[in-house]
């Protein structure tokens, strides 16, 4: 869980939800950002992976 300090910083209480934080930041903005060629491209269904995925694993 999340808890905030005097100076309104957060502090993460394990390195997954870190993780996790940082998946649905870009998820979301992969959503949004993302253009529709992109998202909807052929033989997107057979991928392991989502693109959000791809990119968390990179930033990380």
């Amino acid at each position: 869980m999340l808890k905030f300090q005097k100076n309104y910083t957060i502090e993460n209480q394990s390195f997954e939800y870190f993780i996790l934080l940082i998946f649905v930041l870009i998820d979301g903005l992969y959503k949004k950002v993302a253009p529709d060629s992109v998202k909807f491209r052929s033989n997107i269904e057979k991928t392991l992976l989502s693109d959000s995925e791809i990119i968390t694993i990179l930033l990380l």
